[in-house]
Parts: structure tokens; C-alpha cells; sequence
């Protein structure tokens, strides 16, 4: 059984899902949660 949380390296609102998608593909986040509020 894998622990995901410990693979959520960032927390980002809606506004931000370019950034974390820069992440993600920079190698800097593994999983980008994205918060829809």
C-alpha cells in the first residue's frame, strides 16, 4: 500500500494550476494538489 500524502510536495488554489503544472514538468513537485475554492 503506497502513503500518497507523502508524495504532495505543494497546495496551490485554482489560479495558480499553470504553476503547478511548471512544477510538476521542472521536476520541483511530484503531486500538485489544485484547491477549486
Amino acid at each position: 500500500e503506497l502513503e500518497l500524502e507523502k508524495f504532495i510536495t505543494h497546495h496551490l488554489p485554482f489560479s495558480e494550476i499553470n504553476t503547478a503544472f511548471d512544477l510538476m514538468l521542472s521536476g520541483q513537485g511530484i503531486r500538485c494538489i489544485i484547491n477549486m475554492q
